[in-house]
């Protein structure tokens, strides 16, 4: 009977041990439980075409890809709801206050990593119009406010049968005066059906994100598309991408790993740096998330470096007539 106090102890201790050790070794070992009170619309809320996309009133998402079907894209993977991706923006630039998604209304998040932030506050969300083709896109269009200075209006569209989405953020300030901000749109990835990938820098566009393992043929990315590209990135540790976030500028960071034994539990985001704006002025910010295959949205292509050198070509030859002539011009008289 003596021993017994020494079994249930020694029980105690192994309990705690094993409970330690898997938190240790938990990705997800930060995980915040709360409500589920932000209001959202759906894009083919029954069966993505082959994305079925949330859009949640304060610049947040959560995407399902037909093609891998039950799992969302964007961690929580089970999450009916916007999830942990969104828009941030820091305001004044560097060092102020953190605009962010409510991700502690989303009923699950780990995005601890943030560190100390204000929610956006909704002004409006509206329903999910057009009829998903090319030239009429399903639309959804969120307004919200970063405090008492930066209005953003948010303008989503996708074309069905098409593996990614836009997004179009039009910043205006509604201060008195001259405000200077960073925003970013960053997340939390969910590869096909693992949490598990490599981190993924597509440097020709600047876009980051993270492929599967062990193929790596299934990619998810944030795009920048105007400006492009965008000032800084980072693609590493889910954890570390909401702390340099949080922190204050983005370290352009892609961090090595293998899939040998599962790559790491990553997530990416992307960063334009110190945007200022005259009262009333207006700037506008467009990205793209994609889900399976590359887009070629994200890739420049030969015809677009073509015109780009084309124009400096036919700059440069103008140029050079005009000074001919202007020469020979002088030289005659």
């Amino acid at each position: 009977m003596k021993k017994l106090p020494v079994i249930l102890a020694l029980s105690l201790i192994t309990v705690l041990t094993l409970s330690l050790a898997s938190q240790a070794q938990d990705p997800k070992a930060d995980p915040r439980f709360g409500p589920t009170a932000v209001n959202f619309v759906t894009i083919n809320p029954a069966l993505g075409n082959p994305l079925k996309i949330h859009v949640g009133e304060e610049n947040s998402f959560q995407v399902f890809n037909n093609d891998i079907p039950g799992n969302g894209q964007i961690y929580p993977t089970t999450l009916n709801s916007p999830a942990d991706m969104g828009v941030f923006v820091r305001i004044p630039t560097g060092s102020g206050t953190l605009y962010a998604p409510d991700f502690q209304n989303h009923g699950l998040t780990a995005t601890g990593g943030l560190g100390t932030y204000t929610p956006w506050t909704p002004v409006s969300l509206s329903a999910v119009t057009g009829t998903g083709t090319a030239l009429d896109p399903y639309t959804v269009t969120v307004v919200s406010d970063a405090g008492t200075s930066l209005r953003m209006k948010m303008t989503m569209r996708y074309v069905n049968g098409e593996y990614f989405f836009r997004h179009y953020c039009m910043f205006t300030n509604i201060s008195g005066g001259q405000i200077c901000f960073d925003t970013y749109v960053g997340s939390d990835i969910y590869l096909a059906g693992s949490d598990f990938g490599i981190p993924f820098l597509l440097a020709t566009s600047g876009s980051v994100g993270g492929q599967d393992c062990p193929n790596q043929d299934y990619t998810i990315l944030h795009i920048p598309l105007s400006p492009r590209p965008a000032d800084a990135y980072t693609a590493r540790f889910y954890h570390d991408v909401w702390t340099e976030i949080g922190a204050g500028h983005l370290t352009n960071t892609i961090q090595a790993a293998t899939c040998s034994p599962d790559g790491i539990d990553d997530g990416a985001a992307l960063e334009w740096q110190n945007i200022c704006l005259q009262p009333d002025d207006s700037v506008t910010i467009q990205s793209a998330t994609s889900f399976g295959d590359i887009p070629q949205s994200a890739i420049p292509t030969l015809t677009e470096w073509g015109l780009i050198i084309f124009g400096v070509v036919l700059i440069g030859f103008i140029t050079w007539v005009f000074l001919r002539r202007r020469k020979a011009v002088a030289s005659y008289q």
